[in-house]
């Protein structure tokens, strides 16, 4: 996607999280000179496979994997230093060259201790844990003990990555910015308030990375060829077993970080035409068709009926979106493995035509589209307008 006229490129998740942009970042990062991550925490993780290995980055960028890629933790991220250290230390082991290659924005806020007593209901502070009589304790000293052990590790690595970048745009870098999770769980465009607790879509990017609005060139859209939300939530495409199940294990839809299961349903263009809104996609990748492999009938979500009128547009309203009855267009399956296609002429006819509907529906052009988990299991340009 890099060329004369788009150097900075931003890659969101246009579903709720898990679409797979860790393998299109990793795809695309071949062509950077810089990978950014702009928001999110450790909680979040990309699933990389390169052959038959895995890795899995909570915090660094998928593009420390390809070597003489520059990589950057951007202000927007609130880094865990314990757990960044115990990921760096995974990748030495496992052969790949981090020295020289990491940056930390000097701007980042650090999760401690503390905040993660807090996070898991106990209180923000001593006279809160007291209060709901909890037996856990903020010890004061082990976490100025265990802020000097990762200072030696972490300072080196802080930067002013905002001037960085800045610089780097400048002089004509190509620049890659990834988020996690997805645009539905934005905290302001989100399903509120089963969301996040930062702005994960487009416009995040240039806050979390420190750079212009104005020099991002291009959005890139991540979405599942169907659809799926790990916890509660609204869901309006849902399945019910046995299919969703049928897909979980098809799709291997369980959390990278949490090995939570994973809620699966039918692919929504309500919520992707949504998401092309207000991230201003540019362009689509659409992973795990070959998921759909063995499916006869699939649907896609073109409306909503609700309170007896149809909605085209997703509502901000959470009854609304917990209650509206999804509109079905129903498609035929193309019942032939797809893992082995490597251009779009290659596809089943009916594969083509469930991506012309989606690419209809969505009004963004599919330029990728990803037919496994490995690297080289992806189709590149083809399905798009654009040159």
């Amino acid at each position: 996607m890099f060329s004369s006229n788009t150097r900075t490129l931003v890659v969101v998740g246009a579903q709720w999280g898990d679409e797979g942009k860790g393998k299109l970042v990793d795809v695309l990062a071949e062509g950077a000179d810089w990978v950014v991550r702009y928001q999110g925490g450790a909680n979040a993780g990309h699933t990389v496979h390169i052959g038959d290995r895995s890795f899995v980055l909570h915090q660094i960028p998928s593009g420390i994997l390809h070597p003489g890629v520059r990589c950057a933790i951007g202000n927007g991220v609130v880094l865990d230093p314990d757990t960044l250290f115990t990921e760096i230390d995974g990748l030495v082991r496992d052969g790949v060259d981090v020295e020289g290659r990491l940056y930390v924005s000097d701007r980042a806020h650090l999760v401690l201790p503390y905040h993660k007593l807090v996070e898991q209901g106990a209180a923000h502070a001593e006279a809160q844990l007291n209060r709901f009589r909890s037996s856990k304790r903020v010890n004061c000293a082990e976490t100025i003990a265990m802020l000097e052990r990762l200072g030696e590790r972490l300072l080196p690595l802080a930067e002013d990555v905002g001037l960085v970048m800045h610089r780097a745009v400048r002089s004509g870098a190509a620049v890659l910015l990834e988020g996690a999770q997805g645009s539905l769980l934005d905290i302001d465009h989100g399903t509120y308030p089963f969301v996040t607790s930062s702005n994960t879509t487009s416009g995040g990017a240039a806050v979390g990375a420190g750079i212009a609005p104005t020099d991002i060139d291009a959005v890139l859209g991540v979405v599942k060829a169907y659809t799926t939300r790990v916890g509660a939530g609204p869901l309006p495409t849902e399945m019910d077993d046995p299919l969703a199940g049928q897909i979980r294990t098809l799709g291997n839809e369980f959390g990278a970080t949490t090995g939570r299961p994973r809620r699966c349903g039918w692919f929504d263009a309500v919520v992707v035409r949504y998401a092309a809104r207000i991230n201003g996609l540019t362009d689509l990748a659409v992973t795990k068709l070959d998921v759909l492999d063995t499916i006869e009938k699939i649907a896609i979500c073109i409306g909503y009926e609700y309170e007896g009128e149809l909605h085209e547009e997703f509502p901000a309203d959470l009854t609304a979106q917990e209650r509206v009855v999804p509109r079905y267009e129903w498609l035929d399956g193309w019942r032939e493995p797809t893992a082995d296609c490597r251009h779009i002429d290659e596809l089943p006819s009916a594969a083509r035509r469930y991506l012309d509907r989606m690419q209809e529906l969505v009004e963004t052009p599919i330029t990728y589209v990803s037919v496994g988990t490995k690297r080289d299991q992806i189709i590149g340009k083809g399905l798009g307008t654009r040159d």
